[in-house]
């Protein structure tokens, strides 16, 4: 096992290799998630090690029994202990295609779940439902050969490469799910995207559009709640601010809208992992309720994509959102993507969205639809 984090905040990269020991859970033993967790940092408080690997996002009913998920397929929590990571330069990278992916779901399949989550949202079981969907294809690329090629093309923010046997995550996430300095914690909730302008004038344009959008600030003002009430379970009394709301992150291929939360807390990596676990910008609001739409309508597990990968120690962390995350099963590869459905959603757009976000993998997938049905920009 190995792994390799960007650290935004440094702007360096932190390599983690030879494991002393590596804690892998899988599908049957989902119930030991906690206890696993605990072991891994037992182990790094009586010493100086790291904890390093993923979580994904089937993982969740193990923290609360509530949380429905489809039958899981692959490793559930995957977690190696390593003496401190090295700060390394990444190599020059050689471009490397990424594989060629095909969507589980057409766009009249995608409309149609929308239509029963829109009939959701108007009945007042919802609010918000983050809809995915997985894009697959095989290839024998060399997985980290890969991810240095793509990592330049999308911009480092939380990317992070975890390679396990025959399973590896390359994740090039723009969202941080949190971070731990001592007592501080910090998460950075995104959502709300657009696309970039192709001169100057038009990015200017599609930002201000972005950060004045009304629809944009509700969607992610009501997860920025969700994750305030989250963080309320761990955080000291009082602590639990807002200070940054609707800010806007630019990366090569998109616009993100992003807020933070922070408060000041005790409490463990594991047990913040129980509170906050999945992040609630990619499940919906309320939580376990939309998680069971979740569960009905999307066609397939999500495995690590919008699980979390990440590392800790004894005085740090730092876990990432695993979207934009393209994961290696043997020959088979597979990539999330999806967005956020609120009641005045437009379903065309949300499709083109959720293409938008295959530009990690270098360009945006290009639409399937065809005039008169394809939505317009």
């Amino acid at each position: 096992m190995r792994a390799l984090f960007h650290d935004p905040v440094s702007d360096t990269w932190l390599l983690f290799r030879r494991p002393l020991g590596v804690l892998v859970v899988g599908p049957e033993a989902l119930a030991s998630i906690p206890q696993v967790l605990e072991e891994a940092d037992y182990e790094i408080q009586r010493s100086h090690r790291y904890a390093a690997g993923w979580l994904a996002y089937e993982a969740a009913p193990a923290f609360d029994p509530a949380f429905r998920i489809h039958p899981p397929r692959g490793p559930l929590l995957c977690v190696g202990i390593f003496d401190p990571p090295e700060h390394v330069p990444l190599p020059p990278p050689r471009r490397i295609e990424p594989p060629s992916l095909t969507p589980e779901l057409d766009e009249k399949t995608y409309l149609f779940h929308l239509s029963r989550i829109k009939e959701a949202l108007e009945a007042g079981i919802t609010y918000q439902v983050n809809y995915t969907f997985r894009l697959e294809g095989r290839s024998l690329s060399d997985p980290l050969s890969l991810f240095l090629s793509l990592v330049n093309r999308s911009a480092p923010s939380y990317s992070a490469y975890v390679e396990a046997g025959d399973h590896a995550v390359l994740s090039f996430s723009p969202e941080l799910f949190f971070r731990k300095h001592r007592d501080l914690v910090e998460c950075e909730p995104m959502k709300g995207t657009s696309r970039r302008g192709t001169n100057p004038d038009e990015d200017a344009h599609l930002v201000h559009r972005l950060h004045t959008s009304e629809k944009n600030r509700a969607e992610n003002l009501m997860i920025v709640d969700m994750i305030r009430n989250d963080l309320g379970k761990i955080a000291a009394i009082g602590t639990v601010e807002v200070p940054h709301l609707f800010s806007i992150r630019t990366i090569p291929y998109a616009h993100q809208m992003v807020s933070t939360v922070r408060a000041r807390t005790s409490a463990s990596i594991p047990r913040i992992l129980e509170a906050l676990f999945p992040c609630a910008s990619i499940t919906g609001a309320p939580k376990a309720s939309t998680m069971s739409i979740i569960a009905r309508e999307e066609h397939s597990p999500r495995g690590v994509y919008t699980g979390t990968v990440g590392f800790w120690s004894r005085e740090t962390a730092l876990f990432n959102v695993a979207i934009r995350t393209l994961v290696k099963d043997g020959p088979r590869w597979y990539y999330g993507t999806g967005g956020g459905i609120v009641w005045d959603s437009d379903p065309g757009e949300e499709y083109l969205e959720a293409l938008l976000k295959v530009g990690a993998l270098g360009r945006p997938l290009a639409s399937p639809c065809r005039p008169p049905s394809c939505p317009q920009r």
